[in-house]
């Protein structure tokens, strides 16, 4: 797994974020393989950005509590 992507999945757990919503690419496999892999995270995957955004939104209100999105690079950043 690459270095930064360790990074990330780490400060997650430091900061207890527990939910992640993954929109898979090829450009974000390192962390869609890390948090899916790691017992510690409940992942979600939603293709559509737009939807993953409201989900995770919405699962934070209900929860009090963050939730980590993770997207390819690109212009799908736009759509959270």
């Amino acid at each position: 797994m690459k270095v930064l992507a360790k990074q990330v999945i780490s400060a997650c757990e430091y900061f207890r974020i527990d939910k992640i919503v993954i929109s898979p690419g090829s450009r974000n496999a390192p962390l869609t393989i890390g948090f899916s892999k790691n017992k510690n995270f409940e992942t979600f995957s939603i293709v559509d950005e737009r939807c993953a955004g409201f989900f995770a939104l919405g699962m934070a209100q209900q929860t009090q509590k963050p939730v980590a999105l993770v997207c390819t690079s690109g212009s799908a950043l736009l759509n959270y």
